[in-house]
């Protein structure tokens, strides 16, 4: 009888959550289940337990409900690409649509994400529908996706399941609570269900819903392309084309042995210069891109390579002058000013003149 909004992480260091939600209404309420996943990796700190703060927001009219807990993940294997998961349970007056906002935050840093989506997509028929093990990585494990169906007051329900591009990949007929197993399709990512009730022979509900399964970046040609070029500060032009033309079955082979190269404390369990080094770029990418040119921005570079500066001076709307910035690393005995010549948020260093990073 629960709804489900699944969150799920589709590259190994991308801070996106992705929502799957799924309502059932049972008289004038909606039940949700809300489960979440989230990375580890921008949480990621030298605490062998990640302590994180769960705050779900959710609005509607009239309708204003918030829900927390606090959840202890301990870190075992030093891997960055693990995930974190939980979940909430909630019921609330009958809608035709809610807000709805799921903040984590670690309590040993500022680390956070937040992510908005809307539950709009209810179902009277389809009491249950819940993928269960999308906290493994199903990919890497050649597992297939295993859901949890139930239906109410129904004959069976029809059920069919596309891939990207509109692909059916399979037909499928329920007739009571069920846990079924959807092989996966390689490089597919997406997977939408389309659900038809059917009562007396009639179809009495269309109902439809995505399932988002967690892809390493490597089985993305478009991801792991982005990824390569993150490397630029820290991958000489020849390692960067070796790890280009590696094909799929490689790639993790190939991303990791980079690292282990490139891996100062080569005996401790995690590499900590690759986790904050993709920690700088991907801030630089968050902070940097409005207008600018977020990891190849000139801000971008300064931060990926020297680290957060010690104090920032903001100065966006002085008068007589462009928006520019003061950036001081005290430890280091050096400041940089930028600017926004063109007025378009592309900030150039103009102090020091003609430095080299």
């Amino acid at each position: 009888m629960w709804a489900i909004i699944y969150f799920a992480i589709f590259y190994q260091y991308e801070r996106k959550i992705y929502i799957y939600n799924h309502a059932f209404v049972k008289g004038d309420s909606v039940y949700l289940l809300i489960q979440w996943k989230a990375p580890s990796f921008p949480f990621f700190e030298k605490e062998s337990t990640l302590n994180v703060r769960c705050i779900l927001r959710i609005k509607g009219k009239k309708v204003h409900k918030e829900k927390s807990k606090d959840i202890k993940v301990p870190i075992t294997s030093g891997d960055s690409s693990m995930y974190i998961c939980d979940e909430f349970k909630i019921s609330l007056p009958l809608r035709k649509k809610y807000s709805c906002s799921l903040l984590l935050a670690d309590r040993n840093s500022d680390e956070k994400i937040e992510e908005e989506f809307k539950v709009m997509n209810f179902t009277k028929y389809v009491e249950e529908f819940k993928p269960v093990n999308l906290c493994g990585e199903l990919y890497e494990r050649g597992e297939s996706l295993q859901v949890e169906i139930g239906i109410k007051n129904v004959d069976s329900l029809l059920l069919y399941l596309y891939g990207d591009n509109k692909n059916l990949l399979g037909k499928y007929v329920v007739k009571s609570r069920e846990v079924m197993y959807f092989p996966l399709k390689e490089g597919t990512s997406e997977y939408r269900f389309v659900m038809k009730s059917i009562s007396k022979g009639k179809i009495v509900e269309k109902y439809e819903n995505k399932v988002y399964i967690p892809m390493p970046f490597w089985y993305s040609d478009t991801q792991y392309k982005k990824m390569v070029g993150y490397l630029i500060y820290v991958a000489s032009d020849r390692e960067r084309k070796e790890l280009l033309s590696l094909p799929v079955d490689k790639r993790k082979e190939g991303w990791e042995e980079f690292w282990k190269k490139h891996d100062p404390t080569p005996l401790t369990p995690r590499n900590e210069f690759e986790e904050e080094y993709m920690r700088r770029v991907f801030y630089a990418e968050e902070h940097f891109s409005f207008g600018d040119k977020g990891y190849k921005s000139e801000r971008g570079k300064v931060y990926i390579k020297l680290g957060p500066p010690d104090e920032v001076e903001s100065h966006p709307f002085d008068i007589d002058t462009r928006p520019y910035e003061i950036w001081y690393y005290y430890d280091r005995g050096i400041k940089f000013i930028f600017m926004d010549i063109n007025g378009f948020g592309e900030y150039r260093i103009i102090y020091p003149k003609g430095v080299k990073l």
